[in-house]
């Protein structure tokens, strides 16, 4: 009986010392991909930002030209007579 019980607990140790090492060669393979998925989302998070920051520049530019075509109280000159009703 005791023979049969040494038996079992060396059996279950082998198993366990091959969950082991198949977890310790996964682990690797895991980290690096979690690791690729960081660089990924850093990266896009680096496009929409510079996406962003062109678009903004661009507003900041064309607000910049139109601005002396405004007048006093805020209406464009250039299109001033284009919407009367009166023409």
């Amino acid at each position: 009986m005791i023979v049969w019980e040494n038996m079992q607990k060396a059996e279950a140790e082998v198993a366990i010392q091959k969950h082991v090492i198949k977890l310790e060669k996964k682990r690797p393979y895991s980290l690096e991909r979690i690791f690729n998925t960081l660089r990924s989302g850093s990266r896009k998070t680096q496009v929409v930002r510079s996406t962003s920051t062109a678009n903004q520049n661009q507003h900041i530019s064309r607000t910049i030209k139109t601005a002396p075509n405004l007048s006093k109280n805020g209406q464009m000159s250039s299109l001033s007579g284009c919407f009367r009703q009166d023409l």
